[in-house]
């Protein structure tokens, strides 16, 4: 692994601080070691202090070298000030205790995306982050993080035409510095856990795209309790991308704002319609695509059937099923009086047959699922596949054994395997960063990094045209971009079929 990424994973578990405290020229001082290789940025960042003040304190230290394990190196510590803060008017935090940016509460509840375990504590801070969380009264919560970002090509199947002035944005490919602007409802105690690690995800991308070397990524992140128009203008006139926020009403307001400045702005969490605005970026896919992967699925000559539950049904996505397989065949699903061998009655030998199971109540599907698979139980006599929803990949206490052996797919927006390669390496490097398992959230934010930062490299002024078309895989999920000719907004159109398999192997298609 390159040094750049080396130097981020060093905050948790490198250094201890030796609270030796001395004076010199009225300056109070205290004793750092570093325990393995760091820069002096980082150390900084773990001292609420700012290199210039480390450097001034410590002029022996070469300004551009790591420092080596063992280095003793002096922290000032100024005035109302002991806990390592800058001497320059702002509040910051460090790692240890204060994990969170003054004003951003823990979340232990659920979200939209899964849920967060509660026993998993959210932390800004971390070796990942080589830069200064500030809190100011108009900002609110502001991370800024400088890394380097590298030049990824990207197959395009097809893309819009570049002389589309109307969704050219200001942006110069030879600029050696992309800054996003990422705008989060901190503030609300239901969502700052989750915004946390959505950010804590755009923080790894910037960090994995570091390599390079070609490219400045500054990373910087607002509160959303103020938007008035002289704000935006405040912090989004130097931004290049805007990410947020994630009400629709607020991200409406500020897509106006960049339609006008003639900046991308993406909604990292739904996928809002915004009227008249080629600037919208949408990476969740678009509801009216739900179906696509289904009707695929369904197509050719298969015996599907329809088992509607007399207890625990999910109305909505029966509708669903009922509207792409009109002539699927109903069943009826008493509980106590369903056997194994009454639903051998529904299955065809010489066909596929397709179970759609719409029901979210734990106890219904372990007990669709165990008399489904059954049927096949010591010897299997049909080719049966379950259907599903997406919300049985997150049950707790739930025996995914009976996801493989009913061979279930599951139509899902986003879904990631630790097994998988690639995201085994991330989950590697977030845990590692910051100890804790990462979410759906980490993973959507270190995708819109990925996908953005990358696109403006290589298209520039273009980017939001090229996009047209194109498909991107940064981790597991793919995402397929296409404009909405009625709005002009460049949406997500790809949902995927989460598929676990009889040999336990679970396939995205």
């Amino acid at each position: 692994m390159k040094i750049f990424r080396s130097l981020f994973f060093c905050l948790f578990f490198l250094f201890v601080a030796v609270l030796c405290y001395g004076q010199s020229g009225g300056v109070k001082y205290r004793k750092y070691v570093v325990r393995k290789k760091a820069s002096i940025q980082t150390v900084a960042f773990l001292n609420d202090v700012t290199p210039e003040q480390i450097l001034m304190a410590n002029p022996t230290l070469n300004p551009k070298a790591n420092l080596k394990a063992g280095t003793e190196v002096n922290i000032p510590v100024f005035p109302g000030n002991d806990s390592g803060d800058d001497n320059d008017g702002t509040s910051s935090v460090t790692a240890g205790d204060k994990d969170l940016p003054k004003g951003i509460k823990e979340d232990k509840g659920s979200n939209n995306m899964g849920n967060i375990p509660s026993e998993k504590k959210t932390q800004v801070s971390s070796e990942k982050q080589a830069a200064k969380v500030v809190t100011t009264g108009v900002v609110g919560a502001q991370v800024t993080q400088n890394v380097v970002a590298e030049d990824r090509e990207t197959e395009k199947s097809s893309v819009g035409s570049a002389n589309d002035s109307s969704s050219l944005i200001d942006f110069n490919v030879t600029r050696r510095k992309i800054t996003f602007a990422v705008l989060l409802p901190f503030e609300n105690p239901s969502l700052s856990e989750s915004m946390v690690e959505l950010y804590s995800g755009m923080v790894i991308a910037a960090s994995d795209i570091a390599d390079g070397g070609e490219t400045e990524v500054e990373l910087k992140v607002y509160s959303t309790e103020n938007l008035s128009s002289d704000y935006l203008d405040g912090i989004l006139s130097q931004a290049d991308v805007i990410v947020g926020p994630v009400h629709q009403q607020q991200f409406v307001q500020v897509a106006s704002w960049a339609k006008k400045h003639h900046k991308p702005i993406v909604s990292p969490l739904a996928s809002f319609d915004v009227d008249n605005n080629n600037y919208v970026v949408s990476m969740p896919p678009v509801q009216s695509c739900k179906s696509d992967p289904l009707t695929d699925y369904f197509s050719g000559d298969k015996n599907i059937v329809l088992i509607e539950h007399a207890s625990y049904p999910n109305k909505q996505l029966e509708g669903e099923f009922q509207k792409i397989a009109p002539n699927a065949r109903k069943f009826r699903y008493v509980r106590e009086s369903v056997t194994p061998q009454d639903m051998a009655t529904l299955m065809d030998k010489e066909k596929e047959n397709i179970v759609l199971v719409p029901t979210d109540h734990q106890g219904a599907i372990e007990d669709v699922l165990s008399k489904i698979t059954a049927i096949n139980s010591p010897i299997k006599n049909f080719n049966i596949s379950i259907v599903g929803s997406s919300a049985w990949m997150n049950l707790s206490n739930f025996s995914q054994t009976l996801l493989f052996r009913g061979n279930v797919s599951c139509v899902s927006s986003y879904y990631f395997d630790r097994e998988d390669k690639i995201v085994g390496t991330l989950f590697d490097d977030y845990i590692n960063a910051f100890e804790r398992i990462p979410t759906r959230f980490a993973m959507r934010g270190y995708d819109i990094v990925d996908i953005m930062a990358n696109s403006l490299q290589k298209w520039g002024s273009s980017t939001l045209v090229e996009m047209d078309g194109v498909e991107f895989t940064p981790l597991q999920t793919p995402y397929h971009f296409a404009k909405n000719e009625a709005n002009g907004n460049v949406q997500n159109v790809r949902w995927i079929m989460v598929c676990y398999g009889e040999d336990y192997s679970i396939k995205v298609r």
